[in-house]
């Protein structure tokens, strides 16, 4: 897919990288893993940082996944895959500092917050990150 602009995402790609987010937050809750929050706050931290080719699941899309799919004609902005990515790794590290500081109910709360708003990015491509932060990215 050619980028409509530039900076544009294939939002393909987007949603599986939204969707696995949210599985792999539901999925640290269920099992317990407050690790998980850790690892997703570095991973979408950075992806914030340095925009959706810094983000290692949107890497692993293009790499991986782009061109065993039909054409897509979608793409979304760099600047809303960047503050999505700051909005959940702010929650992933509001979670992770709960579960550290031994409040471990309300980090998996905040994980199961985290988790459903990827969703939903995923499934509407409503983004609250964006809707929240998008002004500081743009």
């Amino acid at each position: 897919m050619d980028a409509p602009f530039p900076g544009a995402v294939d939002a393909r790609g987007d949603r599986l990288v939204q969707s696995a987010i949210g599985v792999v937050c539901l999925a640290g809750f269920v099992f317990g893993l407050p690790w998980i929050a850790a690892v997703l706050t570095v991973v979408l931290g950075v992806g914030a940082a340095l925009g959706p080719r810094g983000n290692a699941l949107h890497l692993l899309f293009e790499r991986f996944g782009r061109d065993r799919l039909r054409s897509g004609d979608a793409a979304i902005a760099a600047s809303v895959v960047r503050a999505q990515d700051a909005f959940l790794a702010g929650l992933c590290a509001s979670a992770t500092l709960a579960y550290f500081a031994g409040v471990s109910a309300i980090g998996g709360l905040i994980l199961v917050g985290a988790g459903l708003v990827a969703i939903v990015a995923a499934t509407t491509r409503i983004h609250a990150g964006n809707r929240l932060l998008g002004r500081y990215f743009s």
